[in-house]
C-alpha cells in the first residue's frame, strides 16, 4: 500500500480501479486528497455494511487524528443511541471536555 509521504501530490497517482476504491467516489473527503482503499469482494461488502474504509491515505500536510478501539460509551456504561452522540463521546474520551 502506498503511504501518504511517498508520493507528495496525491492527484497525480494513476486512477486506482474501481474495485479498490468504490466508497471513494462516495466521499466528499476525495476532493480534498484523501484516497480510500478496500479490496475486491468480502472487503468491498463489510466496507458497505459497516460504512468503513479498510485504509485511508491522507494528502500531504492533512492534519490526522489516529484512534484505535476508541468507543463512545458514556462513564455510566451506556451508549448513546444516536451515532452522532456516541463519535462525540468517542472523541471526548482523547481530547477532554
Amino acid at each position: 500500500m502506498a503511504h501518504p509521504e511517498s508520493n507528495s501530490q496525491p492527484h497525480s497517482e494513476p486512477e486506482p480501479t474501481s474495485e479498490s476504491t468504490s466508497e471513494s467516489s462516495e466521499s466528499k473527503l476525495t476532493a480534498h486528497g484523501f484516497q480510500f482503499r478496500n479490496w475486491p469482494g468480502p472487503g468491498e461488502a463489510a466496507a458497505a455494511h459497516f460504512g468503513l474504509s479498510h485504509a485511508v491515505i491522507v494528502p500531504p500536510n492533512a492534519r490526522t487524528v489516529i484512534i484505535g478501539g476508541q468507543l463512545g460509551i458514556r462513564d455510566d456504561g451506556t451508549v448513546p443511541e444516536d451515532i452522532a452522540e456516541e463519535v462525540a463521546e468517542a472523541f471526548d474520551h482523547v481530547t477532554g471536555p
